[in-house]
């Protein structure tokens, strides 16, 4: 019967327009229109582009079915749905204070509760988001879901600078380990430009180098006797690697604050005993800003970072650009001799023809 008091076949009249999500249930859906029946806030600070702090409050109007039933249930909301005397359950309402990179990740959670898929769309970006999730609602499948992608996910030196930072944030002690390690294994491929260089935390860093250079081995992918290639991995004390970590090493301190025992720990011989030439000026100028300037002898910093300089021409010739002169302004007198004597050493030799 309509409302003019008219029958009505189920033939009669226009076709219904169909409902978001293709007719599913959604809590992207009105709340008078979906019947919702428990409200979630969640609440974070969001910080714009010039580092203002504002609070947000989002806010979701979800079904409790979905929240505590089935197989990807959480523990969390079925014990809070079943527990009358709590004074959410009476006012039918959750809030929740959350980390902004966590309170981004809550609608991928909500899809994943509300999709017929068998996974949530996970990404570098929200994996760690949704590993803490997981764990603070006690969604089993998901945790197991999420474990299941980052730790093959994290294995790539273009990711695990992302984890780490996440999971700093989020600590995350689990995901930090296997970043460490990830970044150890894959660090000849990470550049100063990745934004591992320029996570605040001295720590990692230390962590990532403590052993020095990986020692050179087979691995044998299949666990048993029968080789399937071998992965490239750098001798103990290899030019290269020591090289290439020094850059990653001056791009860090100059960017974030280190104090002088954590310096000395990331610009020790045993872990950087070759320097390459074009962050040795950077490293100079670091120590001199961390320690001072005594000239009565060189550090060990100072030696390998001289030595950098005066066995290649090209650095040399750096060493007479205009970028580097306030710089070599700074120096104490026994590191420019140093550079000087050194310098008119190599290039008399390199005339001589050894």
């Amino acid at each position: 019967m309509s409302d003019d008091g008219s029958s009505l076949s189920d033939d009669e009249g226009d076709m219904p327009t169909q409902p978001p999500g293709g007719g599913l249930l959604s809590w992207r859906m009105a709340p008078e229109v979906s019947l919702s029946d428990w409200k979630i806030e969640i609440v974070y600070d969001h910080t714009d582009e010039s580092g203002v702090v504002s609070n947000k409050k989002d806010i979701y109007y979800v079904h409790r079915c979905f929240l505590a039933g089935g197989p990807r249930k959480s523990m969390y909301f079925a014990k809070l749905f079943k527990g009358g005397q709590y004074m959410e359950a009476q006012l039918r309402k959750s809030s929740i204070e959350l980390h902004e990179l966590i309170a981004k990740a809550f609608p991928v959670l909500l899809d994943y509760l509300y999709s017929a898929d068998a996974k949530p769309k996970l990404t570098t970006e929200n994996a760690t988001a949704l590993n803490y999730l997981s764990e603070y609602f006690s969604f089993k499948h998901l945790r197991w879901t999420v474990r299941e992608f980052w730790m093959k996910d994290i294995k790539n030196a273009k990711t695990c600078g992302t984890y780490y930072e996440h999971a700093h944030i989020l600590s995350q002690d689990e995901i930090l380990q296997a970043a460490v390690q990830a970044c150890r294994e894959h660090i000849m491929r990470i550049d100063t430009s990745s934004r591992i260089v320029h996570v605040p935390d001295t720590s990692f860093w230390i962590k990532v180098l403590e052993n020095g250079a990986p020692i050179e081995r087979n691995v044998y992918r299949d666990g048993g006797d029968r080789w399937d290639g071998r992965y490239n991995i750098y001798r103990d004390g290899d030019v290269k690697w020591s090289r290439h970590v020094s850059k990653l090493v001056a791009a860090f301190v100059c960017a974030v604050p280190v104090d002088q025992e954590n310096f000395q720990k990331l610009t020790n011989a045993d872990v950087l005993p070759h320097i390459d030439g074009k962050v040795a000026l950077s490293l100079i100028e670091a120590e001199r800003l961390l320690f001072g300037s005594d000239d009565s002898s060189l550090t060990s910093l100072q030696e390998r970072c001289i030595d950098a300089f005066t066995r290649d021409r090209n650095q040399i010739d750096n060493l007479l650009k205009e970028e580097a002169m306030p710089t070599l302004r700074n120096q104490n007198g026994r590191v420019l001799s140093e550079l000087l004597v050194r310098s008119l050493r190599f290039t008399s030799r390199m005339y001589r023809g050894y």
